[in-house]
């Protein structure tokens, strides 16, 4: 395999959302694909900064679990879209 997706998912505490009084919970990602083709692993792009992903559930247990799964689907289809965009294969 000459790539490699290293990544985090750092999740927000919980809170109460004024409008729905549902419990929201926010997910920052930050993901970067090294290239180790070379002996020095470099980065070859990078997915991260203000990606945020806030959902709204019934109880914070739901909440959460569906923020770190949307975060983590969403992350994985933009460092894809990324590389194809750059004629990786």
């Amino acid at each position: 395999m000459p790539y490699v997706a290293l990544g985090t998912l750092d999740l927000g505490l919980a809170d109460k959302d004024p409008t729905t009084g549902m419990a929201r919970v926010a997910v920052t990602v930050n993901a970067r694909v090294l290239d180790l083709t070379k002996p020095d692993p470099r980065h070859h792009h990078r997915v991260g900064g203000p990606s945020a992903v806030r959902r709204r559930r019934p109880d914070q247990t739901e909440a959460r679990t569906n923020a770190l799964k949307l975060a983590a689907n969403n992350a994985a289809r933009e460092l894809t879209s990324q590389l194809t965009n750059l004629g990786v294969k």
